[in-house]
């Protein structure tokens, strides 16, 4: 709680899961893909996780995910959640998935346009405003347009990086953080 600087606990989430994205939209935490480890295996997770951040009687949602994904990247605008790229079960899909708040219901958005054999797999994502960034393993900064229908290209990173975190820094500036090339 930044008000009152201190840390607050949220209620527990209802599914555990691991190699998944988080992000905040119109003060809604919404918890994204993933995998969890069940009677000594790996598997992937169905659902996205919703917990409204404005009710302090809230309790965590399960919403049908229409699809599996582990390892990607998010960005919010607005009252929807980006989810972009990822991993599922060793290929590497360039989609886009379109997480709306306000409905609880997914539609796919646009290809990402990363030109690097893993695609959106290990990407970093973020939003400044109203304007989402993503960035993969080829290093470009990519820009969803205001249509929301196609990226364009935005800048470049001085290091090609991995599974790194993209972060706003004010209103004109990212910062990627960590990661491998």
């Amino acid at each position: 709680d930044v008000a009152s600087d201190s840390w607050v606990d949220l209620p527990a989430m209802v599914e555990t899961r691991a190699s998944h994205d988080v992000q905040v939209a119109n003060g809604t935490l919404v918890v994204t893909g993933g995998w969890e480890y069940a009677d000594e295996d790996w598997a992937y997770v169905e659902s996205t996780l919703t917990l409204d951040l404005t009710d302090p009687d809230a309790s965590w949602e399960v919403h049908e995910q229409p699809f599996q994904i582990r390892d990607h990247c998010g960005a919010a605008r607005g009252h929807e959640v980006y989810v972009l790229g990822g991993m599922l079960s060793g290929s590497f899909p360039a989609r886009t998935w379109v997480f709306d708040v306000d409905t609880k219901s997914y539609r796919e958005g646009p290809r990402l346009p990363v030109n690097h054999v893993f695609r959106g797999f290990g990407c970093g994502g973020t939003h400044i405003g109203d304007d989402v960034y993503l960035t993969g393993g080829d290093g470009v900064v990519w820009t969803l347009n205001a249509a929301g229908d196609d990226w364009e290209r935005a800048g470049q990173l001085s290091a090609p990086r991995l599974f790194h975190r993209l972060v706003a820094n004010g209103e004109q500036e990212l910062i990627a953080v960590g990661g491998g090339v």
